[in-house]
């Protein structure tokens, strides 16, 4: 469960840059100020994950 202004942050966007995403991949969300983590998921699907929650493999 996050809040809009918490995921805003993972992409490194103002909050209005992600809602406008949101609008423009026609996503229909919670109205609540925390969204269910099903919504969270949703989100990150659809926008691709937050560059800074990627496993990025290393070498050995």
């Amino acid at each position: 469960m996050k809040s809009r202004k918490e995921i805003a942050s993972e992409y490194d966007i103002p909050v209005w840059t992600l809602g406008r995403r949101i609008k423009e991949h026609k996503l229909v969300l919670s109205r609540q100020s925390i969204l269910p983590i099903e919504d969270v998921v949703e989100i990150y699907l659809v926008l691709n994950w937050p560059f800074k929650m990627r496993k990025v493999p290393t070498l050995k």
